[in-house]
């Protein structure tokens, strides 16, 4: 053999020189009994477990996905979870000269049900401006966010005043970019490339369904929903998942699952100073949709903050569920909690997150097939 080609060979076997596409996701499966990597996983080939060579991560698998190599790894749930697995996986291909080229995160997440919320309690005290929703207005369980920008909800000084009214609150807030008094806050990577591809591949998919069981509880949600709020007819969200990009939407994190439509309005009004920096436009709460999980701070620091080569990266986050319950106005705005049942209720969740889960990895297979 030419010595110059034991030299390739040899630097190929070791690692050096080769590149990977790094696929993360957050639950392993204890949720629903799907992990969130489960089927991007199913469609892997020559799949090699290296669970054991990055321990703080939940697994992680190499393989091939339509033919490129890729590493799929479970980050576990949470923040921390995510900023100390991530790291790891950084360091462990450093070490191997291994190029990660572009990493993908994808999980699940509870959206504002609809776009830009149904009231501004800052301008209408009373929440009763007159509602005239559309089809397009309404996000829909399976819906898709893709970006590359995240934010911790938490940061800031608040105070929720008229709790009566609770629904109808505007909670005051400051201080949410003092990073001497809660650490950085936001995230923004300046490389949308990845993002803007994946978008774009996502305009090929011809997206599954769904089931016969979510679609009656997506109904039942708007109808419910229509029914306190005093709107007639009913309208309903389109019924084909739509795919949004970082002028619509963006992950906001935190480790609790808040409900209700005055942490959705400072959600959307802490998001729309975020994308208003990102895209350059001012924005405000009417013109985002806030969709809430809980890990993109943590893996997008340790992405941007790494001392090698910076990583184009792009965030999927599939809607499956909403935010808050549907409203009833008794004297004052409040949600119903007892629109369905409490075993319905989780059961839609169940529902909502596998075909989640199904929609995002509809598109990466996509993505892969074509990029």
């Amino acid at each position: 053999m030419d010595v110059r080609l034991a030299f390739v060979f040899l630097a190929v076997c070791a690692g050096a020189g080769a590149q990977r596409s790094l696929i993360m996701t957050a639950d392993p499966g204890g949720f629903s009994g799907v992990s969130e990597g489960q089927y991007i996983l199913s469609n892997m080939t020559n799949v090699q477990n290296i669970s054991s060579e990055l321990p703080r991560c939940a697994d992680a698998f190499e393989g091939l996905l339509r033919g490129k190599p890729v590493v799929l790894v479970t980050t576990g749930i949470g923040t921390d979870n995510a900023a100390l697995c991530s790291v790891t996986v950084l360091e462990y291909y450093q070490a191997k000269s291994v190029e990660l080229i572009e990493a993908i995160y994808l999980g699940t997440s509870g959206w504002t049900p609809k776009h830009g919320g149904f009231y501004n309690p800052e301008t209408d005290s009373t929440c009763t401006a007159p509602l005239r929703p559309t089809p397009e207005d309404l996000n829909n369980i399976g819906d898709i966010c893709i970006s590359s920008a995240s934010f911790r909800y938490t940061c800031g000084f608040c105070e929720w005043d008229d709790f009566p009214n609770a629904e109808c609150t505007a909670p005051s807030c400051m201080g949410r970019d003092q990073e001497d008094v809660f650490s950085k806050c936001t995230f923004i990577s300046t490389d949308n490339s990845v993002s803007e591809r994946l978008i774009n591949a996502s305009k090929q998919v011809q997206f599954q369904s769904q089931n016969t069981k979510l679609a009656g509880y997506v109904k039942n949600f708007w109808t419910q929903m229509w029914q306190g709020l005093g709107v007639s007819p009913p309208v309903y969200p389109l019924s084909t998942p739509r795919v949004h990009g970082i002028s619509r939407c963006a992950e906001t994190s935190d480790y609790t699952l808040w409900t209700g439509m005055p942490q959705d309005y400072l959600c959307r009004k802490y998001l729309a100073q975020v994308l208003g920096n990102a895209t350059g436009s001012p924005m405000t709460p009417e013109q985002v949709t806030c969709v809430s999980a809980m890990e993109g701070p943590g893996w997008m620091q340790a992405l941007l903050e790494s001392s090698g080569k910076k990583i184009p990266f792009a965030n999927i986050r599939g809607g499956s569920d909403y935010d808050f319950w549907p409203l009833v106005r008794n004297n004052f705005l409040v949600m119903n909690s007892s629109w369905m049942d409490a075993d319905q209720v989780n059961d839609m969740v169940t529902e909502g997150y596998r075909y989640a889960v199904g929609t995002m990895t509809q598109v990466v297979l996509q993505y892969f097939e074509t990029h």
